[in-house]
């Protein structure tokens, strides 16, 4: 396990020796105690599959969009994960794991969810500019994260740290930080790739030696989207706070710069793209499993035997956050960026219970990480949760979102294909109220 500390770096496995894990759990254990986690898992695999499938028959470029996914994400997971004070969530145990903490499904969920929002917004409108189609990206990735964001804290497929700053304003027992850095992440990995390899996109074939260098320079989406992630949650005065406000400004000027912005005065020069129809029946799996998992499952029969939080019957441990270090560091206030590092077992608000049953219990706590959660039935009342009805209502129309978005920009290029220019007229059309809108408003302080 690499263990990060300011300015330190180490290799230590130490804490993972008592960890009873297994790198493939029989299927049956798993239905038994997670049934909702394993179809998830396997929805998972067989899309990252259609992914491989559209790559390999759009060429190079495309697969080495498909690798820089897998790589620029599980990159991002590990270094998070091993950053001390940034450490924040803890994976369930799925049937294929790669260490105690990293399913292999994970690397597949940011292969899916960066190379499907990539392919759509490429295949956008062809005078966007890097800039809109960045952010397009972005929000496209979003659209398909959430409802599994949402879908994944309250069916235990991860378990949240109950007092982390960055973590602790939620929409639908989300974290909006989450939400937030899939935006910036996926924005920041459609740009570098593009800005790294922009002749390669055009042209659809790329040596393996650019393609490994382009990989490279896409693994590091991690470091531009941390300042901007800070940067967007200064804009609305809330340092290390993802807040919905700054949700909501960084939608709206991602949103804005995509139809107000700057486009480009040539058209952008795609390439062909076969198998349009995977990436809507990927798409259409991803969302009705969700809106299904919502409606059939059971997250109070769920029990889960992992690595959670370091728990503790009395006392507390606090340390500043990540944020917070900063603003020591420069002298600032730091107050709001304390977080305990343990649970304590008689006072926490996330959604699991530590009330399992005696039969789920026996020997459910190997040691203060590793340790028995169940869940807690989907209305049940916590304070950062929605109910049942609420949830299921946004996770449907994010997938409806999701899914429309997807296929509208494949139609968006067939439309540009058959010079059909009708596609800008709404763009145009708000661009012609801004202009408006911004004439009057100077003609007022003339």
């Amino acid at each position: 396990f690499l263990s990060v500390e300011w300015g330190r770096v180490v290799w230590d496995s130490s804490q993972w020796a008592d960890f009873p894990w297994e790198s493939v759990m029989p299927l049956d254990q798993q239905w038994s105690r997670h049934p909702t986690f394993l179809i998830w898992e396997y929805v998972v695999f067989f899309n990252t599959i259609l992914s491989f499938v559209h790559a390999a028959r759009n060429g190079s470029w495309y697969m080495t969009i498909w690798i820089a996914a897998f790589v620029a994400g599980t990159a991002n997971d590990c270094f998070f994960m091993a950053l001390n004070i940034v450490d924040n969530f803890w994976q369930a145990q799925a049937t294929v794991m790669l260490t105690p903490r990293l399913p292999l499904y994970i690397c597949c969920t940011y292969n899916q969810f960066m190379y499907w929002a990539y392919v759509a917004a490429y295949n956008g409108p062809a005078r966007w500019s890097l800039l809109q189609r960045s952010m397009a990206a972005g929000l496209l990735g979003e659209l398909w994260y959430a409802p599994y964001d949402i879908a994944g804290a309250k069916f235990l497929w991860w378990t949240w740290h109950d007092t982390d700053a960055s973590i602790r304003e939620r929409l639908f027992g989300a974290p909006c930080g989450s939400s937030i850095w899939v935006i910036i992440f996926t924005a920041w990995f459609f740009c570098l790739l593009n800005w790294s390899g922009a002749e390669h996109a055009e042209s659809g074939s790329i040596h393996w030696k650019s393609g490994a260098w382009t990989v490279l320079i896409a693994s590091l989406a991690v470091v531009p989207m941390m300042i901007e992630h800070f940067i967007s949650q200064v804009l609305v005065l809330s340092p290390g706070l993802p807040t919905v406000r700054a949700l909501v400004v960084l939608i709206g000027v991602y949103c804005g710069t995509i139809f107000l912005g700057p486009s480009r005065t040539t058209p952008y020069q795609r390439l062909p793209e076969e198998g349009r129809g995977i990436s809507q029946v990927a798409a259409g799996m991803h969302f009705a499993v969700l809106v299904a998992v919502f409606v059939l499952g059971s997250p109070e029969a769920v029990v889960s035997s992992g690595v959670h939080q370091r728990i503790v019957d009395n006392g507390h441990d606090y340390e500043l956050d990540l944020t917070g270090a900063l603003l020591q560091t420069v002298g600032l206030n730091h107050s709001n960026y304390w977080r305990d590092k343990t649970l304590l077992r008689t006072a926490f608000d996330e959604q699991f219970t530590l009330d399992c049953v005696p039969a789920q219990a026996q020997g459910s706590q190997v040691s203060d990480m590793w340790y028995t959660v169940c869940g807690r039935s989907l209305d049940s009342a916590i304070s950062h949760d929605t109910n049942l009805n609420s949830s299921l209502a946004y996770v449907l129309v994010q997938g409806l979102i999701g899914f429309t978005g997807l296929v509208a920009l494949h139609v968006v290029r067939r439309w540009d294909e058959l010079g059909i220019r009708s596609t800008n007229r709404v763009a145009e059309y708000v661009r012609s109220l801004w202009r408006t809108f911004a004439g009057g408003a100077a003609s007022k302080w003339d």
